[in-house]
């Protein structure tokens, strides 16, 4: 399967099972002179073999860089870290970094790709679910900071992304939830994805695509979230405190999924949602085992997203929910936000 993101810089999304073996075949007119493999310890090193045979096979001098896995590597200081590597090995403006992991690894990649030199290209490998699905696609680039989650960062869309789905057979059932947590705000936004969901038994690659394109329109449309692509957002605002309140103890999708409950409960309270809906998509969550459980007071939540960056000075933008497939915005003050979650 292939998918074109016709974005300010248009590229393509490979879809499919074992691709990393013919990848040489793949990434074609995609290599610099130097190669730059990013990638975590977390990541199995049979896909870095085949990512740097590949580029080599295609005349790249691949150089690899390596760091310890977990959100707390998102940093400036690991930023640094990287763009320090590629200045002291010479990397040029023609040269390419490829990112070879899940969606941290490609938050952060893309982000040195951005900034390093002004620009440079950079590939997606992404090797988990939750970046399959959701963060390896439309341009999202980030550090975290202590103050929160990506606040700092830029929009900056990838050369090419390449999706092997044979990847996700070695990921441990923590992931493959943590990916299931992004898919259940996809199912919320289109109920062809629900009712793919709803019938889960395994990863199929019907799920990735119908995720991508869902991903794909709502960017084609709003590249850099002046509107539509908030939607994206939605479970998001509680999903980052609750991320943040763990000491990232609690994985993104799983946190994800209980900012959804929140923006739920809103929804029914705001009698913009049905308690009917409201339950279907609770218990497809439960279905998936996803844990739902929110551990965080109210007022802890809301002095941390005081700081995310879709607040204001006044309040901030909650993505709620109208029924399965519709999602809509709605303006908060803090203090409204407080008295209608008691």
């Amino acid at each position: 399967m292939q998918v074109k993101v016709n974005a300010s810089t248009p590229y393509n999304i490979v879809i499919e099972k074992g691709v990393l073996n013919s990848l040489s075949n793949v990434i074609g007119n995609y290599v610099g002179k130097k190669v730059c493999i990013v990638t975590d310890n977390g990541v199995p090193v049979q896909y870095i073999d085949a990512t740097t045979k590949a580029f080599a096979q295609n005349g790249g001098n691949v150089f690899k860089y390596t760091f310890r896995c977990g959100e707390r590597s998102k940093s400036i200081k690991n930023w640094e870290n990287i763009i320090s590597f590629l200045a002291e090995n010479s990397f040029t403006r023609n040269d390419v970094l490829v990112a070879v992991g899940g969606g941290i690894v490609g938050d952060i990649t893309g982000f040195v790709a951005s900034t390093y030199m002004r620009g440079v290209s950079f590939i997606q490998i992404p090797t988990t679910l939750l970046a399959q699905i959701d963060s390896s696609i439309g341009g999202k680039t980030a550090v975290n900071i202590p103050q929160g989650k990506n606040l700092v960062g830029v929009f900056y869309q990838p050369s090419l992304v390449v999706c092997d789905t044979d990847t996700l057979l070695t990921l441990p059932k923590k992931q493959i939830l943590n990916g299931l947590g992004e898919g259940l705000k996809y199912a919320c936004m289109n109920e062809k994805i629900y009712n793919i969901l709803s019938g889960f038994i395994e990863i199929s690659n019907e799920f990735i695509y119908e995720c991508i394109q869902q991903k794909k329109v709502i960017v084609e449309r709003d590249e850099n979230e002046s509107g539509l692509r908030k939607l994206l957002n939605f479970g998001h605002t509680f999903g980052h405190a609750i991320e943040k309140l763990s000491m990232y103890k609690i994985s993104h999708g799983q946190a994800i999924a209980q900012g959804i409950v929140i923006a739920l409960s809103v929804s029914v309270k705001l009698k913009i949602l049905s308690e009917t809906e409201r339950d279907k998509v609770i218990s497809l969550a439960n279905k998936l085992g996803l844990d739902l459980s929110v551990n965080f007071s109210i007022e802890e939540m809301i002095e941390f997203i005081k700081h995310d960056k879709k607040a204001n000075n006044d309040g901030v933008t909650l993505i709620l929910m109208n029924k399965i497939g519709e999602l809509t915005m709605r303006d908060f003050s803090f203090e409204e936000l407080g008295e209608m979650l008691k």
